[in-house]
């Protein structure tokens, strides 16, 4: 009966299955994710510290600590951080994260900057209104063209 116990609070410890090896490690199309998790999180001080002052290398070890190893960490000129996750896991961890390397936090999301469901577009000539109805209509709520201009 013990041993019961210990399995069911082991069960959630469990070690996934390693990819197939016919696969190449790649996910089968049953295995991607095609659920959208927030990349982008800001880390807000709630006491009058500010963020962006405190020491890099302490930053990205409670950040680490908390939530993995992440994709990029980015001060923002109002002293909050801009931080890049790679996982769902990850951006769950920091959103419920309060306490970070002794000063208190708020999470929150970014603004609709960084919407999967906005689209920007590279300047070509190819791209026709066709294009831009089949992009509106996959769920995207807008689209502009990129534009840059070259110094010589």
């Amino acid at each position: 009966m013990q041993k019961n116990k210990e399995k069911d609070k082991n069960a959630f410890f469990k070690i996934p299955n390693p990819p197939n090896p016919t696969h190449g490690g790649q996910p089968t199309n049953s295995q991607t994710c095609t659920e959208f998790f927030p990349k982008f999180i800001v880390l807000h001080a709630t006491d009058n510290r500010k963020l962006s002052n405190a020491s890099p290398f302490l930053i990205s070890k409670a950040v680490q600590g908390s939530a993995g190893s992440v994709k990029s960490i980015k001060k923002l000129p109002s002293g909050d951080l801009l931080i890049e996750t790679a996982t769902q896991a990850q951006s769950i961890n920091l959103l419920q994260c309060t306490n970070l390397s002794n000063v208190s936090i708020t999470a929150t999301l970014t603004n609709t900057q960084f919407h999967p469901k906005k689209y920007l577009l590279p300047r070509s000539d190819t791209f026709t209104r066709q294009k831009l109805k089949k992009s509106l209509a996959k769920g995207r709520e807008a689209v502009k063209r990129i534009t840059s201009k070259k110094r010589r």
